[in-house]
């Protein structure tokens, strides 16, 4: 017996909550498709992204950044999670940025030929996910990488619970972000924070770029 069962999946819906968001926000707009874009098809909704003004597509593994250069996709890709050191090249090669997880990540790519590499630097601020948790250690790594040939062009940060009624912890993971920010003297192309929930309900004055997931199906995940 098959189960009757399918997904439908609305794209000119798609378009517009992109448009709408990126009004809301007034800046860059990276459309985060992880696991092939929710299970929604990534080839199908980057381009309804694209053509509705995203500037960057983001994932969460190298096998997605290369499946979508091969199904085309030429623009702005950038990586959220954790790359092998060891896959440098083909970062490099397929023109993928990703990010700086670890001083120890650092470390282990400064070993490979990493000239051209494209990096954005994972702040920790308290999801303690990926990322460093003080300002020497971002200026560190950054200093290694750029001395190996990298392109530090981005800095980011994770918020916890923006989908919480309570902000106080969300205010404080974006001071300490504004202070490693603000730290650096030169600018970087990418500077983002704000997930879903953060690029509608909270206003920063530091990043030049949201980054929105579950939203682009409609969906918030306020729930207080």
């Amino acid at each position: 017996m098959y189960r009757k069962t399918w997904l439908e999946v609305n794209l000119d819906a798609i378009y517009d909550n992109v448009r709408d968001i990126k009004k809301i926000c007034n800046k860059k707009f990276i459309a985060v498709l992880k696991a092939d874009a929710y299970g929604c098809g990534d080839n199908q909704v980057a381009k309804a992204c694209l053509d509705a003004g995203a500037d960057m597509i983001a994932v969460s593994s190298l096998d997605e950044a290369v499946i979508l250069r091969n199904k085309g996709y030429d623009g702005e890709l950038f990586i959220l999670g954790v790359v092998d050191p060891s896959e440098v090249s083909v970062l490099i090669r397929y023109d993928i940025a990703t990010a700086v997880v670890s001083p120890l990540w650092a470390q282990q790519v400064c070993h490979e030929n990493c000239r051209g590499l494209k990096v954005h630097l994972a702040c920790d601020t308290g999801m303690n996910r990926i990322g460093m948790k003080d300002i020497c250690t971002l200026h560190q790594c950054a200093d290694m990488l750029k001395e190996h040939g990298c392109l530090v062009e981005g800095i980011f940060t994770h918020f916890c619970n923006t989908d919480k009624a309570d902000r106080s912890y969300t205010d404080h993971q974006f001071e300490k972000f504004r202070e490693a920010v603000t730290s650096f003297s030169e600018p970087f192309r990418w500077v983002h924070c704000d997930n879903s929930d953060a690029t509608i309900f909270f206003k920063d004055d530091i990043s030049n770029a949201c980054r929105v997931g579950i939203s682009l199906y409609g969906i918030s995940p306020y729930k207080d």
